[in-house]
């Protein structure tokens, strides 16, 4: 069994804050339905807490929109157009297993578990239901085709061998999510200096009124947004004006 608020303790050199908030998290995760749930339960708490102050940063990262700050309420929770730019910058999709199929998890972790008498379910991902998320796609990711996945509204499939729960968010976090993902920390030297820096905005202001005409003219994905790029549409921009990946 996970344990319970009382029993929980900080991990050496984890922060009163960041313990604090994790033992307010750990016991809103909702993880019914998964293959072998509860069984499992302790090991997924286990590899969440040592990585919760890096998962809580990513979150609110791909929560804030453009223009938005840390304390905007918005920038609280996240969309769907959020999850996938999450998704797609850190690796998540493999080849039998896409961002559509993840429409369904992404609704299962907005659900109350307590039915009518819970809080009725929006769009947007708190804290707890995005880890709720990660959990369910690092398994399904591995296991596209198991047995079981019609439980999660995903469609019956032949049974087959499987990689469970705790292996599965072990391989998503160390491959894909901790080395991928983007924390506001990323950022924090840049929007101190270069941004800040006088050439750079009297230049933007000198470009302003052609960069919304090029904006405007852009084609965008409605599959992800119909005001604004998601990321694979904008590394893509980049790349196609030799901005990234190139010797400068």
């Amino acid at each position: 069994p996970s344990p319970s608020p009382n029993q929980a303790r900080p991990l050496f050199g984890q922060s009163t804050e960041d313990f604090q908030a994790w033992a307010a998290t750990w016991p809103a995760i909702n993880l019914e339905g998964l293959h072998g749930f509860p069984l499992w339960e302790k090991e997924v708490h286990d590899l969440l807490q040592p990585n919760f102050a890096t998962l809580s940063a990513a979150f609110s990262t791909y929560a804030k929109s453009l223009g938005e700050s840390s304390g905007d309420a918005t920038a609280a929770s996240m969309n769907l157009e959020e999850f996938n730019d999450f998704v797609v910058d850190v690796g998540l999709e493999t080849a039998e297993y896409k961002f559509a199929q993840m429409g369904p998890i992404f609704t299962r972790a907005n659900t109350s578990t307590k039915g009518a008498a819970g809080p009725k379910a929006d769009t947007e991902l708190q804290l707890h239901e995005f880890l709720s998320a990660l959990v369910r796609v690092s398994f399904w990711r591995l296991n596209p085709t198991y047995g079981q996945q019609e439980k999660e509204g995903l469609g019956k499939k032949p049974q087959a061998d499987f990689t469970p729960v705790p292996n599965a968010l072990r391989l998503a976090l160390n491959n894909c999510v901790l080395p991928n993902a983007r924390t506001d920390a990323d950022g924090a030297g840049f929007r101190q200096k270069e941004w800040k820096d006088a050439q750079v905005q009297a230049a933007l202001r000198d470009a302003n009124e052609s960069l919304a005409d090029w904006f405007k003219g852009l084609t965008l994905d409605p599959a992800v947004s119909s005001s604004k790029l998601g990321m694979a549409q904008w590394v893509s921009l980049l790349e196609g004006l030799n901005a990234v990946g190139g010797e400068p």
